[in-house]
């Protein structure tokens, strides 16, 4: 359990496409194990557009709503494998 008086954030490009954020379901066991660690420690995924063709794969994860309060896309499909 993560120690609620730290505040932490997670910035990365954890290619894991068989999540879906909205619904909080994953169709590989990879992606339930995520989604798993994301829940048990109480984090949040902030990103809510594709980052890479249709998938999420760069997260921002934080364990405190407040940590990220605007966030959009800086261009249409952005490209996170240069």
């Amino acid at each position: 359990m993560v120690c609620k008086l730290l505040l932490l954030l997670v910035v990365h490009d954890f290619n894991i496409p068989k999540i879906n954020w909205n619904v909080g379901s994953s169709g590989d066991s990879i992606g339930k194990l995520f989604l798993d660690f994301v829940t048990t420690n109480s984090f949040l995924q902030f990103v809510n557009f594709p980052t890479r063709a249709n998938n999420t794969l760069d997260l921002i994860l934080a364990n405190d709503q407040q940590v990220v309060f605007h966030l959009m896309p800086l261009w249409a499909t952005a490209i996170t494998d240069v």
